[in-house]
């Protein structure tokens, strides 16, 4: 294989994994969209089973690399651990 052959593959493979951070992204901020009305109304309860807290976390957590899901899932935590 010649050296422009590699660079075209090297072109190529890049272009995909750029492809696929622009698509987490996109993830990420239909994730915060989708869940911060379900945390807000989630949290304004204040009263729920266990069960459903953990349900919750695990699905904040998923997500928790974002800095706006880290706050929902600090609020879920705040919301029924600390207070």
């Amino acid at each position: 294989m010649n050296d422009i052959s590699k660079d075209k593959d090297y072109q190529e493979f890049f272009a995909g994994i750029k492809e696929l951070a622009k698509g987490l992204i996109q993830i990420r901020e239909r994730a915060a969209i989708e869940y911060a009305p379900i945390v807000e109304e989630f949290c304004a309860r204040k009263h729920a089973a266990a069960n459903e807290v953990g349900r919750m976390l695990d699905y904040l957590f998923e997500f928790a690399d974002d800095k706006r899901i880290l706050l929902m899932y600090k609020k879920v935590c705040r919301s029924f651990f600390y207070e």
